[in-house]
């Protein structure tokens, strides 16, 4: 997928240079709460994270990585990422992580929106959903503001946490 510009950000391929701005923020008990990994110990955890991810997107069709990068000073805030599927139709499920000195500004909608939309154009996909923990409230947000909307509640087990409810939001997609 090429790079993505928005009126304030970058998605581009996430990479190893990444890692200590990675870092300032996986290491955060807040950030990782609820996500299915525990806080990076070391920026050398974010490396090699990194280092498995962007070989993963680039090896396969499956899995898109992009980093979420400021504009007005090339600093990356976060990661949003994609698992696609492809069963009779296309589908992707999304996820993202930001730095929680970024969080209430717009940038994770802003993020969302541009990156769905490059889902449908480049990868062909059909729908779009992402999961969030019943507690995370602004991923709730950050869904409905881009069109989605409540499709199911789904349990699932993630090593680190055991199992866990989620609520899977749906993007709204009308087609004549």
């Amino acid at each position: 997928m090429k790079d993505i510009i928005t009126q304030r950000l970058i998605l581009r391929d996430a990479s190893v240079s990444d890692a200590e701005d990675m870092f300032e923020y996986a290491k955060l008990e807040e950030v990782t709460k609820h996500l299915s990994w525990k806080p990076h110990q070391t920026v050398k955890d974010s490396e090699k994270i990194l280092d498995a991810l962007s070989k993963e997107a680039k090896e396969k069709d499956s899995y898109v990585l992009k980093a979420i990068v400021l504009k007005e000073n090339n600093k990356m805030i976060g990661t949003i990422d994609a698992r696609i599927f492809d069963e009779g139709q296309k589908d992707a499920e999304f996820g993202y992580c930001l730095n929680p000195k970024y969080w209430n500004k717009g940038y994770t909608s802003e993020a969302l929106k541009a990156f769905m939309q490059a889902l449908h154009k480049e990868c062909s996909i059909e729908n779009i959903f992402g999961s969030f923990e019943r507690e995370n409230i602004a991923s709730k947000r950050v869904m409905q503001k881009n069109e989605m909307y409540y499709y199911e509640t789904v349990k699932r087990n993630f090593k680190n946490k055991g199992e866990v409810e989620l609520i899977r939001y749906k993007e709204l997609n009308i087609s004549c």
